[in-house]
């Protein structure tokens, strides 16, 4: 069957409008769980307890998929029926098959995928039929979707084997408290935040004397302890009809912009990025103010609008949490271009995308 994959991940689209005369223009592997929250009713020793599940799949989970719960060995699942166990999602809910229990792993199968199949799905287990661990201590849960084969079901070989399509744990910590003790606990919900301060930008009357430049911040926050990751991909050179302004895609020619430096000789488009609050050493001024790049030379760090435009290129990333404040989460970027004398008069426009993933 057919599979989508999806990673927590938001975006967001810049336009971007130029122009060369006065015309004015008026914008099939197994992944990883997103994540996974687990909550029981009690969290002592030898507890009888319910739980809830919680995972967003980085796969679609459709007709004929399945989803195992595995506890680690102390748990005690022996207990738990069918009936103790429900299946719901976000935007719809599926039709599980018959809940069986395999040594520590408690397999439900997928007979209808919910209205929107790569929602966060929750699975509730009531009735008081899970057993908590007898010794106290950080025990691992671990949630895994599977593809079940022509069957539908778990188990079986050639046509009918399950195939691994996305994994994700959680620790659960069990106390040994009672009597007068209290158990506190709570959860933390994943967040990422992508905001854009512009969602256009302008380089106005572009020149074969200078450059012209145009730029944005783009803020991110999360608490993804990995931190994130921030892309930027063009649909194409700056295009007016069948007439675009392009960055060197191969390198051979020192009068076009292809990486590096950009020096006063080169032409074509390309873009810029600098921490904001930073300060470029060759003009002295805070990069956010993007236009006093004009006619200098520049660091060029990530050139886009190659023909193909094949891959995103990264433009800014963190290895820990950011709290989208102006010295950890934020990014300027400025977007420059030179043309040479014969460019064909028009207005070139360009489109291109944003997308932040977080690192959970």
């Amino acid at each position: 069957m057919k599979k989508f994959f999806k990673f927590l991940s938001i975006g967001g689209i810049i336009v971007m409008i130029f122009s060369l005369s006065l015309i004015n223009i008026p914008n099939a592997q197994a992944g990883s769980i997103t994540f996974i929250q687990s909550s029981l009713s009690n969290y002592e020793v030898s507890a009888a307890v319910n739980g809830t599940f919680v995972f967003d799949p980085a796969t679609e989970v459709n007709d004929g998929d399945g989803i195992q719960i595995n506890f680690e060995t102390d748990y005690d699942i022996t207990g738990v029926l069918n009936a103790d166990v429900a299946v719901t999602q976000t935007g719809g809910n599926p039709t599980k098959g018959t809940a069986v229990k395999s040594g520590q792993n408690l397999q439900i199968p997928i007979t209808t995928g919910g209205t929107v199949p790569d929602n966060a799905i929750t699975v509730t287990l009531s009735n008081s039929h899970l057993v908590n661990p007898t010794i106290p201590g950080d025990y691992i849960i671990t949630v895994t979707t599977w593809d079940l084969g022509d069957d539908g079901l778990f188990g079986g070989a050639g046509a009918d084997a399950d195939t691994l399509e996305d994994t994700g744990v959680a620790a659960v910590f069990i106390n040994a408290v009672g009597g007068n003790q209290v158990v506190i606990y709570g959860t933390v919900d994943p967040v990422l935040s992508l905001t854009l301060s512009s969602h256009t930008c302008d380089l106005g009357v572009l020149s074969a004397s200078a450059f012209k430049s145009c730029g944005y911040d783009v803020t991110v926050g999360t608490n993804a302890i990995g931190g994130y990751t921030g892309a930027i991909q063009s649909d194409g050179g700056l295009r007016y009809g069948a007439y675009s302004i392009m960055r060197e895609a191969d390198g051979d020619d020192n009068d076009q912009i292809d990486g590096g430096v950009i020096t006063n000789s080169e032409y074509g488009i390309g873009i810029v990025t600098q921490d904001t609050g930073s300060v470029y050493p060759a003009l002295g001024v805070n990069w956010a103010n993007c236009a006093a790049i004009n006619n200098d030379a520049l660091s060029f760090d990530v050139p886009i609008g190659s023909l193909d435009n094949a891959a995103a290129q990264t433009f800014a990333s963190s290895a820990t949490a950011v709290d989208g404040g102006v010295t950890t989460g934020n990014t300027s970027i400025c977007h420059v271009a030179r043309i040479i004398g014969t460019q064909a008069p028009g207005a070139y426009t360009q489109l291109v995308t944003i997308t932040v993933v977080g690192n959970f």
